[in-house]
């Protein structure tokens, strides 16, 4: 194995060895904490504690911090479940606003409800949204061509199945056109499948697509290996790998994690990338909100 080809393989392995020891340490959480529940409220304050009662008109909830407390649940946003995926050494872990993507590759099925804004390089900007828990939208435009009147525009249906607790398959398209500005341009994308493992704080994909370009599509198929972890309640590690017929590209940088923001920070490299930066070149900076 060549050099550089090793390190590319050490370091998508110590990924993969992080995420899962991430995913089993959470495994071990207390008995007494796996059916607290976190409620938010419509003016955007939030509460966590365990269900006294339940009926048609209020939420009887049992919080540490100020006791119990009837909600009436015409003003409850949300009511959340929290597992034991949501501690770690007994701390609350907000959930991961940023747990259907990678860098570009999508990966768990976003839930019904959920949403997100994301700008990349401070260029591109996509909404995507969940429809039902199997079936996704997303779509949105290229600042710059945009400010030219000559938008270039992108579509991201997608469709996922969580077929056991830990384990999905989903399969999509990624279509990019410009009104106007290429003449009779077809467009061009990648109609993929993808299955992940995990679960929204530590998880890997494979995906394998074929791509088109205005009227034909290729030959042979792209491959993807993707992962995230979670190292910490505010940061996590993510990798992107392409393998297209002939060459490789590889993607790594960090996740800095809020309630309802991530912004990613990343690397790309290659075989002739590393010649002059061992260490890839930046490539990658993205925001996401979640709404």
């Amino acid at each position: 194995m060549k050099g550089n080809n090793k390190f590319y393989f050490i370091m998508f392995v110590l990924f993969i060895i992080i995420g899962q020891t991430m995913a089993l340490s959470q495994i071990n959480v207390p008995d007494n904490q796996s059916k607290k529940y976190m409620i938010t409220l419509k003016d955007g304050s939030t509460m966590q504690g365990t269900i006294v009662s339940e009926n048609q008109q209020e939420i009887v909830l049992s919080t540490e911090n100020i006791g119990t407390i009837a909600i009436k649940k015409d003003q409850i946003k949300s009511k959340i479940y929290l597992d034991s995926s949501n501690f770690k050494n007994g701390k609350y872990w907000f959930p991961n606003p940023n747990y259907s993507r990678y860098f570009f590759s999508p990966g768990i099925q976003l839930n019904k409800g959920d949403g997100y804004y994301q700008n990349v390089d401070l260029s591109i900007n996509t909404v995507s949204y969940g429809i039902t828990n199997f079936f996704s939208i997303g779509g949105g435009v290229e600042l710059y061509s945009t400010l030219l009147g000559q938008p270039i525009f992108i579509l991201m249906p997608k469709l996922g199945f969580e077929i056991t607790k830990s384990f999905w398959l989903g399969g999509g398209i990624l279509y990019i056109n410009s009104a106007g500005a290429l003449g009779d341009f077809g467009g061009l994308g990648i109609a993929y499948g993808t299955a992940t493992y995990g679960n929204t704080n530590n998880n890997i994909t494979a995906g394998i697509g074929w791509g088109y370009f205005d009227t034909k599509w290729s030959d042979k198929p792209v491959i993807t290996i993707s992962g995230m972890t979670r190292i910490s309640r505010r940061f996590g590690l993510v990798t992107e790998n392409w393998f297209v017929p002939n060459y490789s590209i590889f993607t790594y940088g960090v996740r800095f994690i809020g309630e309802k923001i991530s912004v990613d920070i990343g690397l790309v490299n290659s075989k002739d990338i590393a010649k002059g930066f061992k260490l890839g070149l930046p490539f990658f900076l993205d925001f996401v909100f979640k709404f």
